[in-house]
């Protein structure tokens, strides 16, 4: 049996990764008490459920005495050795008087020690003496455990709430008719810039109908822009989003026409979606995600059932072992407008991907001087559309 020997530590990525690569028959995990008490349980069921870990156990040392750690381990060595086992040391994550007591105790035991660079996703092995390293065991997978976003988000004990009712309002991205038309309506979205939340508004308040058939005499003065309205409209008919506009009834302050489609008039009728869209679209091709997706609701005790505080994310990736999140924002960053979403990004982000998780704050306006400066010290990435 093979078992890998590691301490258990806050970032849940460096917990698994030799068990995402290796077939593992035990792991054993030497951690202090708090960290034990509040990573137990999710370390365990990641393990089980998507490593297929058939035995894991927690042990708890003592913070500051090197002595009774080394004896812990030593403890451990023996009992796994008498019982005709195989052993590893994963000291990845580890730091001070942990990596001091399994660098020890690999030298008396004469035990190999692996360590992962998490965002290279490569391993690099010490051999201490003539015992077989642990990618001479034979027991390598032939491929790393793919993982996804929601096996990630398990990983950190939450769930993505991939409900009816909670996604009623998320938009077709996997529909290719329906992307197509987005993609025409980005080409509007551009054309306006900052200014799209202001038409759009206008939709959303003054021209809101209960269908899909708009026919609504409206107050030049209560519109956004009205001399450029009408415009505005014609741009989004000839993008096939809405379609039957008539430009002789607006003359007559008469808006008419047809939405493409339901989900295209829920696309219009919120501002910041077109912008989220764009954004979602340019990441998969750009970043080159295995899995992404936009309007990701996150439930923090992992029980979607029972419901509770969850938080939702415009755009998540996941490109190998490292998750983007993306904060979306179309309006005006004026002022102190773009330090409200970077402490949320932030906030989430290292709830939810740890130090190895990548921020970005992507906006239609520039951010720039102290709020960029802001953004720099929070590490958030500051992309302008």
């Amino acid at each position: 049996m093979y078992v890998n020997v590691e301490f258990l530590d806050t970032e849940p990525m460096e917990n698994v990764i030799t068990s995402l690569h290796y077939k593992m028959d035990k792991t054993i995990f030497i951690g202090f008490y708090d960290t034990v008490k509040a990573y137990k349980d999710r370390t365990e069921f990641f393990l089980r459920e998507y490593c297929k870990v058939a035995d894991v156990e927690f042990v708890d040392v003592p913070q500051n005495d090197l002595q009774a750690i080394i004896d812990e381990i030593s403890k451990q060595v023996k009992k796994e050795q008498d019982a005709g086992n195989t052993v590893f040391f994963d000291i990845t994550g580890g730091e001070g008087l942990i990596l001091m007591a399994f660098g020890m105790v690999a030298k008396d035991y004469g035990l190999p020690i692996h360590q992962f660079d998490v965002v290279e996703d490569k391993m690099i092995e010490f051999r201490i003496k003539d015992e077989e390293l642990l990618s001479e065991c034979g027991i390598a997978r032939d491929h790393k455990l793919r993982l996804t976003l929601d096996s990630y988000i398990r990983m950190w004990g939450a769930q993505i709430n991939r409900t009816l009712e909670a996604n009623k309002d998320k938009l077709p991205i996997h529909s290719k008719s329906y992307m197509e038309v987005v993609e025409e309506i980005m080409k509007v979205l551009n054309t306006y810039g900052t200014e799209w939340n202001k038409y759009t508004a206008c939709m959303g308040h003054k021209l809101k109908v209960e269908g899909l058939d708009v026919d609504i005499v409206v107050n030049p003065d209560e519109m956004y822009n009205w001399n450029e309205f009408p415009a505005f409209l014609k741009k989004l008919n000839t993008a096939g989003a809405i379609y039957g506009y008539d430009e002789e009834a607006a003359k007559r302050n008469q808006i008419k026409f047809y939405y493409q489609s339901w989900d295209v008039k829920r696309t219009l009728l919120k501002s910041g979606n077109t912008f989220e869209l764009q954004v979602y679209q340019e990441k998969k091709k750009r970043e080159g995600s295995l899995d992404c997706d936009m309007g990701v609701k996150i439930d923090w005790d992992g029980n979607v059932k029972k419901g509770g505080v969850y938080n939702e994310i415009d755009v998540l990736g996941l490109s190998g072992n490292i998750l983007t999140f993306v904060s979306c924002k179309g309006g005006n960053m004026d002022g102190n407008a773009s330090l409200e979403p970077m402490y949320q990004l932030d906030a989430i982000a290292s709830r939810f991907g740890g130090k190895y998780a990548r921020k970005i704050l992507a906006t239609r306006d520039q951010i720039d001087g102290v709020y960029a400066e802001r953004a720099a010290a929070m590490k958030i990435k500051l992309e302008k559309y």
